[in-house]
């Protein structure tokens, strides 16, 4: 090993295919470190990316670390945005975010808040495992493919309310620590939530699935959901406006 050369053998699997890109973009490129350099002293200062700084980071890059900052990326497009696995220290921003193809976060940690809101995702959104210790907000995202949520862990708000799903919505054994909303939500294939836990209220009025609804095993504050298969119909809501109104405060709408 080259004095001066990082040991990728010993990173950890985050920071693997991160460094490897970095080293040989350098061998053509070295201002690319002096970029990388600049672009880690923002994130430190709570300084938003650029367009292109993000895009570098995330696509080119393929940076999957960001173990002591928030990232926020919102109102930016991607081609295709794999986030498989990554770490984000604090929030993760990425409202009004488009990505023409699909938007991988399976198994991402999230430490803080995910913020998701108007996002628009050209084809599939998997966001598998992803573990996230605050709210997750996706209120208004579009999804024109299908939504895996499945084993997803919430540790407060869930927030999907108007949600468009165009193909099948996976939230199978997903988890929610407190309130999970999905209020005027619409699925254009099935909707799945067998097995999920919602640990205090749930409301899904005015949601809209356009296949079978399936439900089974779903437990909201330690009591079952009961569901028959339905097409197009509504599904049942348990509806307190206290929690209600305190989730719309903390969304601040």
């Amino acid at each position: 090993m080259k004095k001066g050369c990082p040991d990728i053998a010993s990173l950890s699997p985050t920071d693997k295919e991160f460094t490897k890109k970095l080293l040989a973009v350098a061998q053509v490129d070295s201002a690319v470190l002096k970029r990388v350099a600049t672009m880690r002293w923002k994130l430190m200062n709570a300084i938003k990316l650029t367009q292109t700084e993000a895009g570098e980071l995330l696509e080119s890059l393929k940076c999957q670390g960001f173990y002591h900052t928030d990232l926020d990326i919102s109102g930016y497009t991607f081609g295709q945005l794999d986030m498989e696995d990554a770490v984000v220290g604090g929030n993760f921003n990425s409202d009004f975010v488009f990505v023409r193809g699909d938007n991988n976060q399976g198994s991402m940690q999230v430490r803080g808040d995910n913020n998701q809101r108007s996002m628009q995702v050209g084809w599939n959104n998997n966001q598998s495992s992803m573990h996230i210790e605050g709210g997750n907000n996706q209120g208004s995202m579009q999804v024109r493919g299908d939504n895996n949520q499945g084993s997803m862990q919430v540790g407060r708000y869930n927030n999907q309310g108007s949600m468009q799903v165009r193909g099948d919505n996976n939230q199978g054994s997903m988890q929610v620590g407190r309130y999970n909303y999905q209020g005027s939500m619409n699925v254009g294939g099935y909707n799945y939530q067998g097995s999920m836990r919602v640990g205090r209220d749930n409301y899904q009025g005015s949601m809209r699935v356009g296949r079978d609804n399936y439900q089974e095993s779903m437990l909201v504050s330690g009591h079952p959901v009961y569901s028959r298969p339905s097409k197009n119909a509504s599904v049942p809501k348990i509806e307190k406006k206290s929690w209600i109104n305190s989730l719309k405060k903390w969304l601040e709408l």
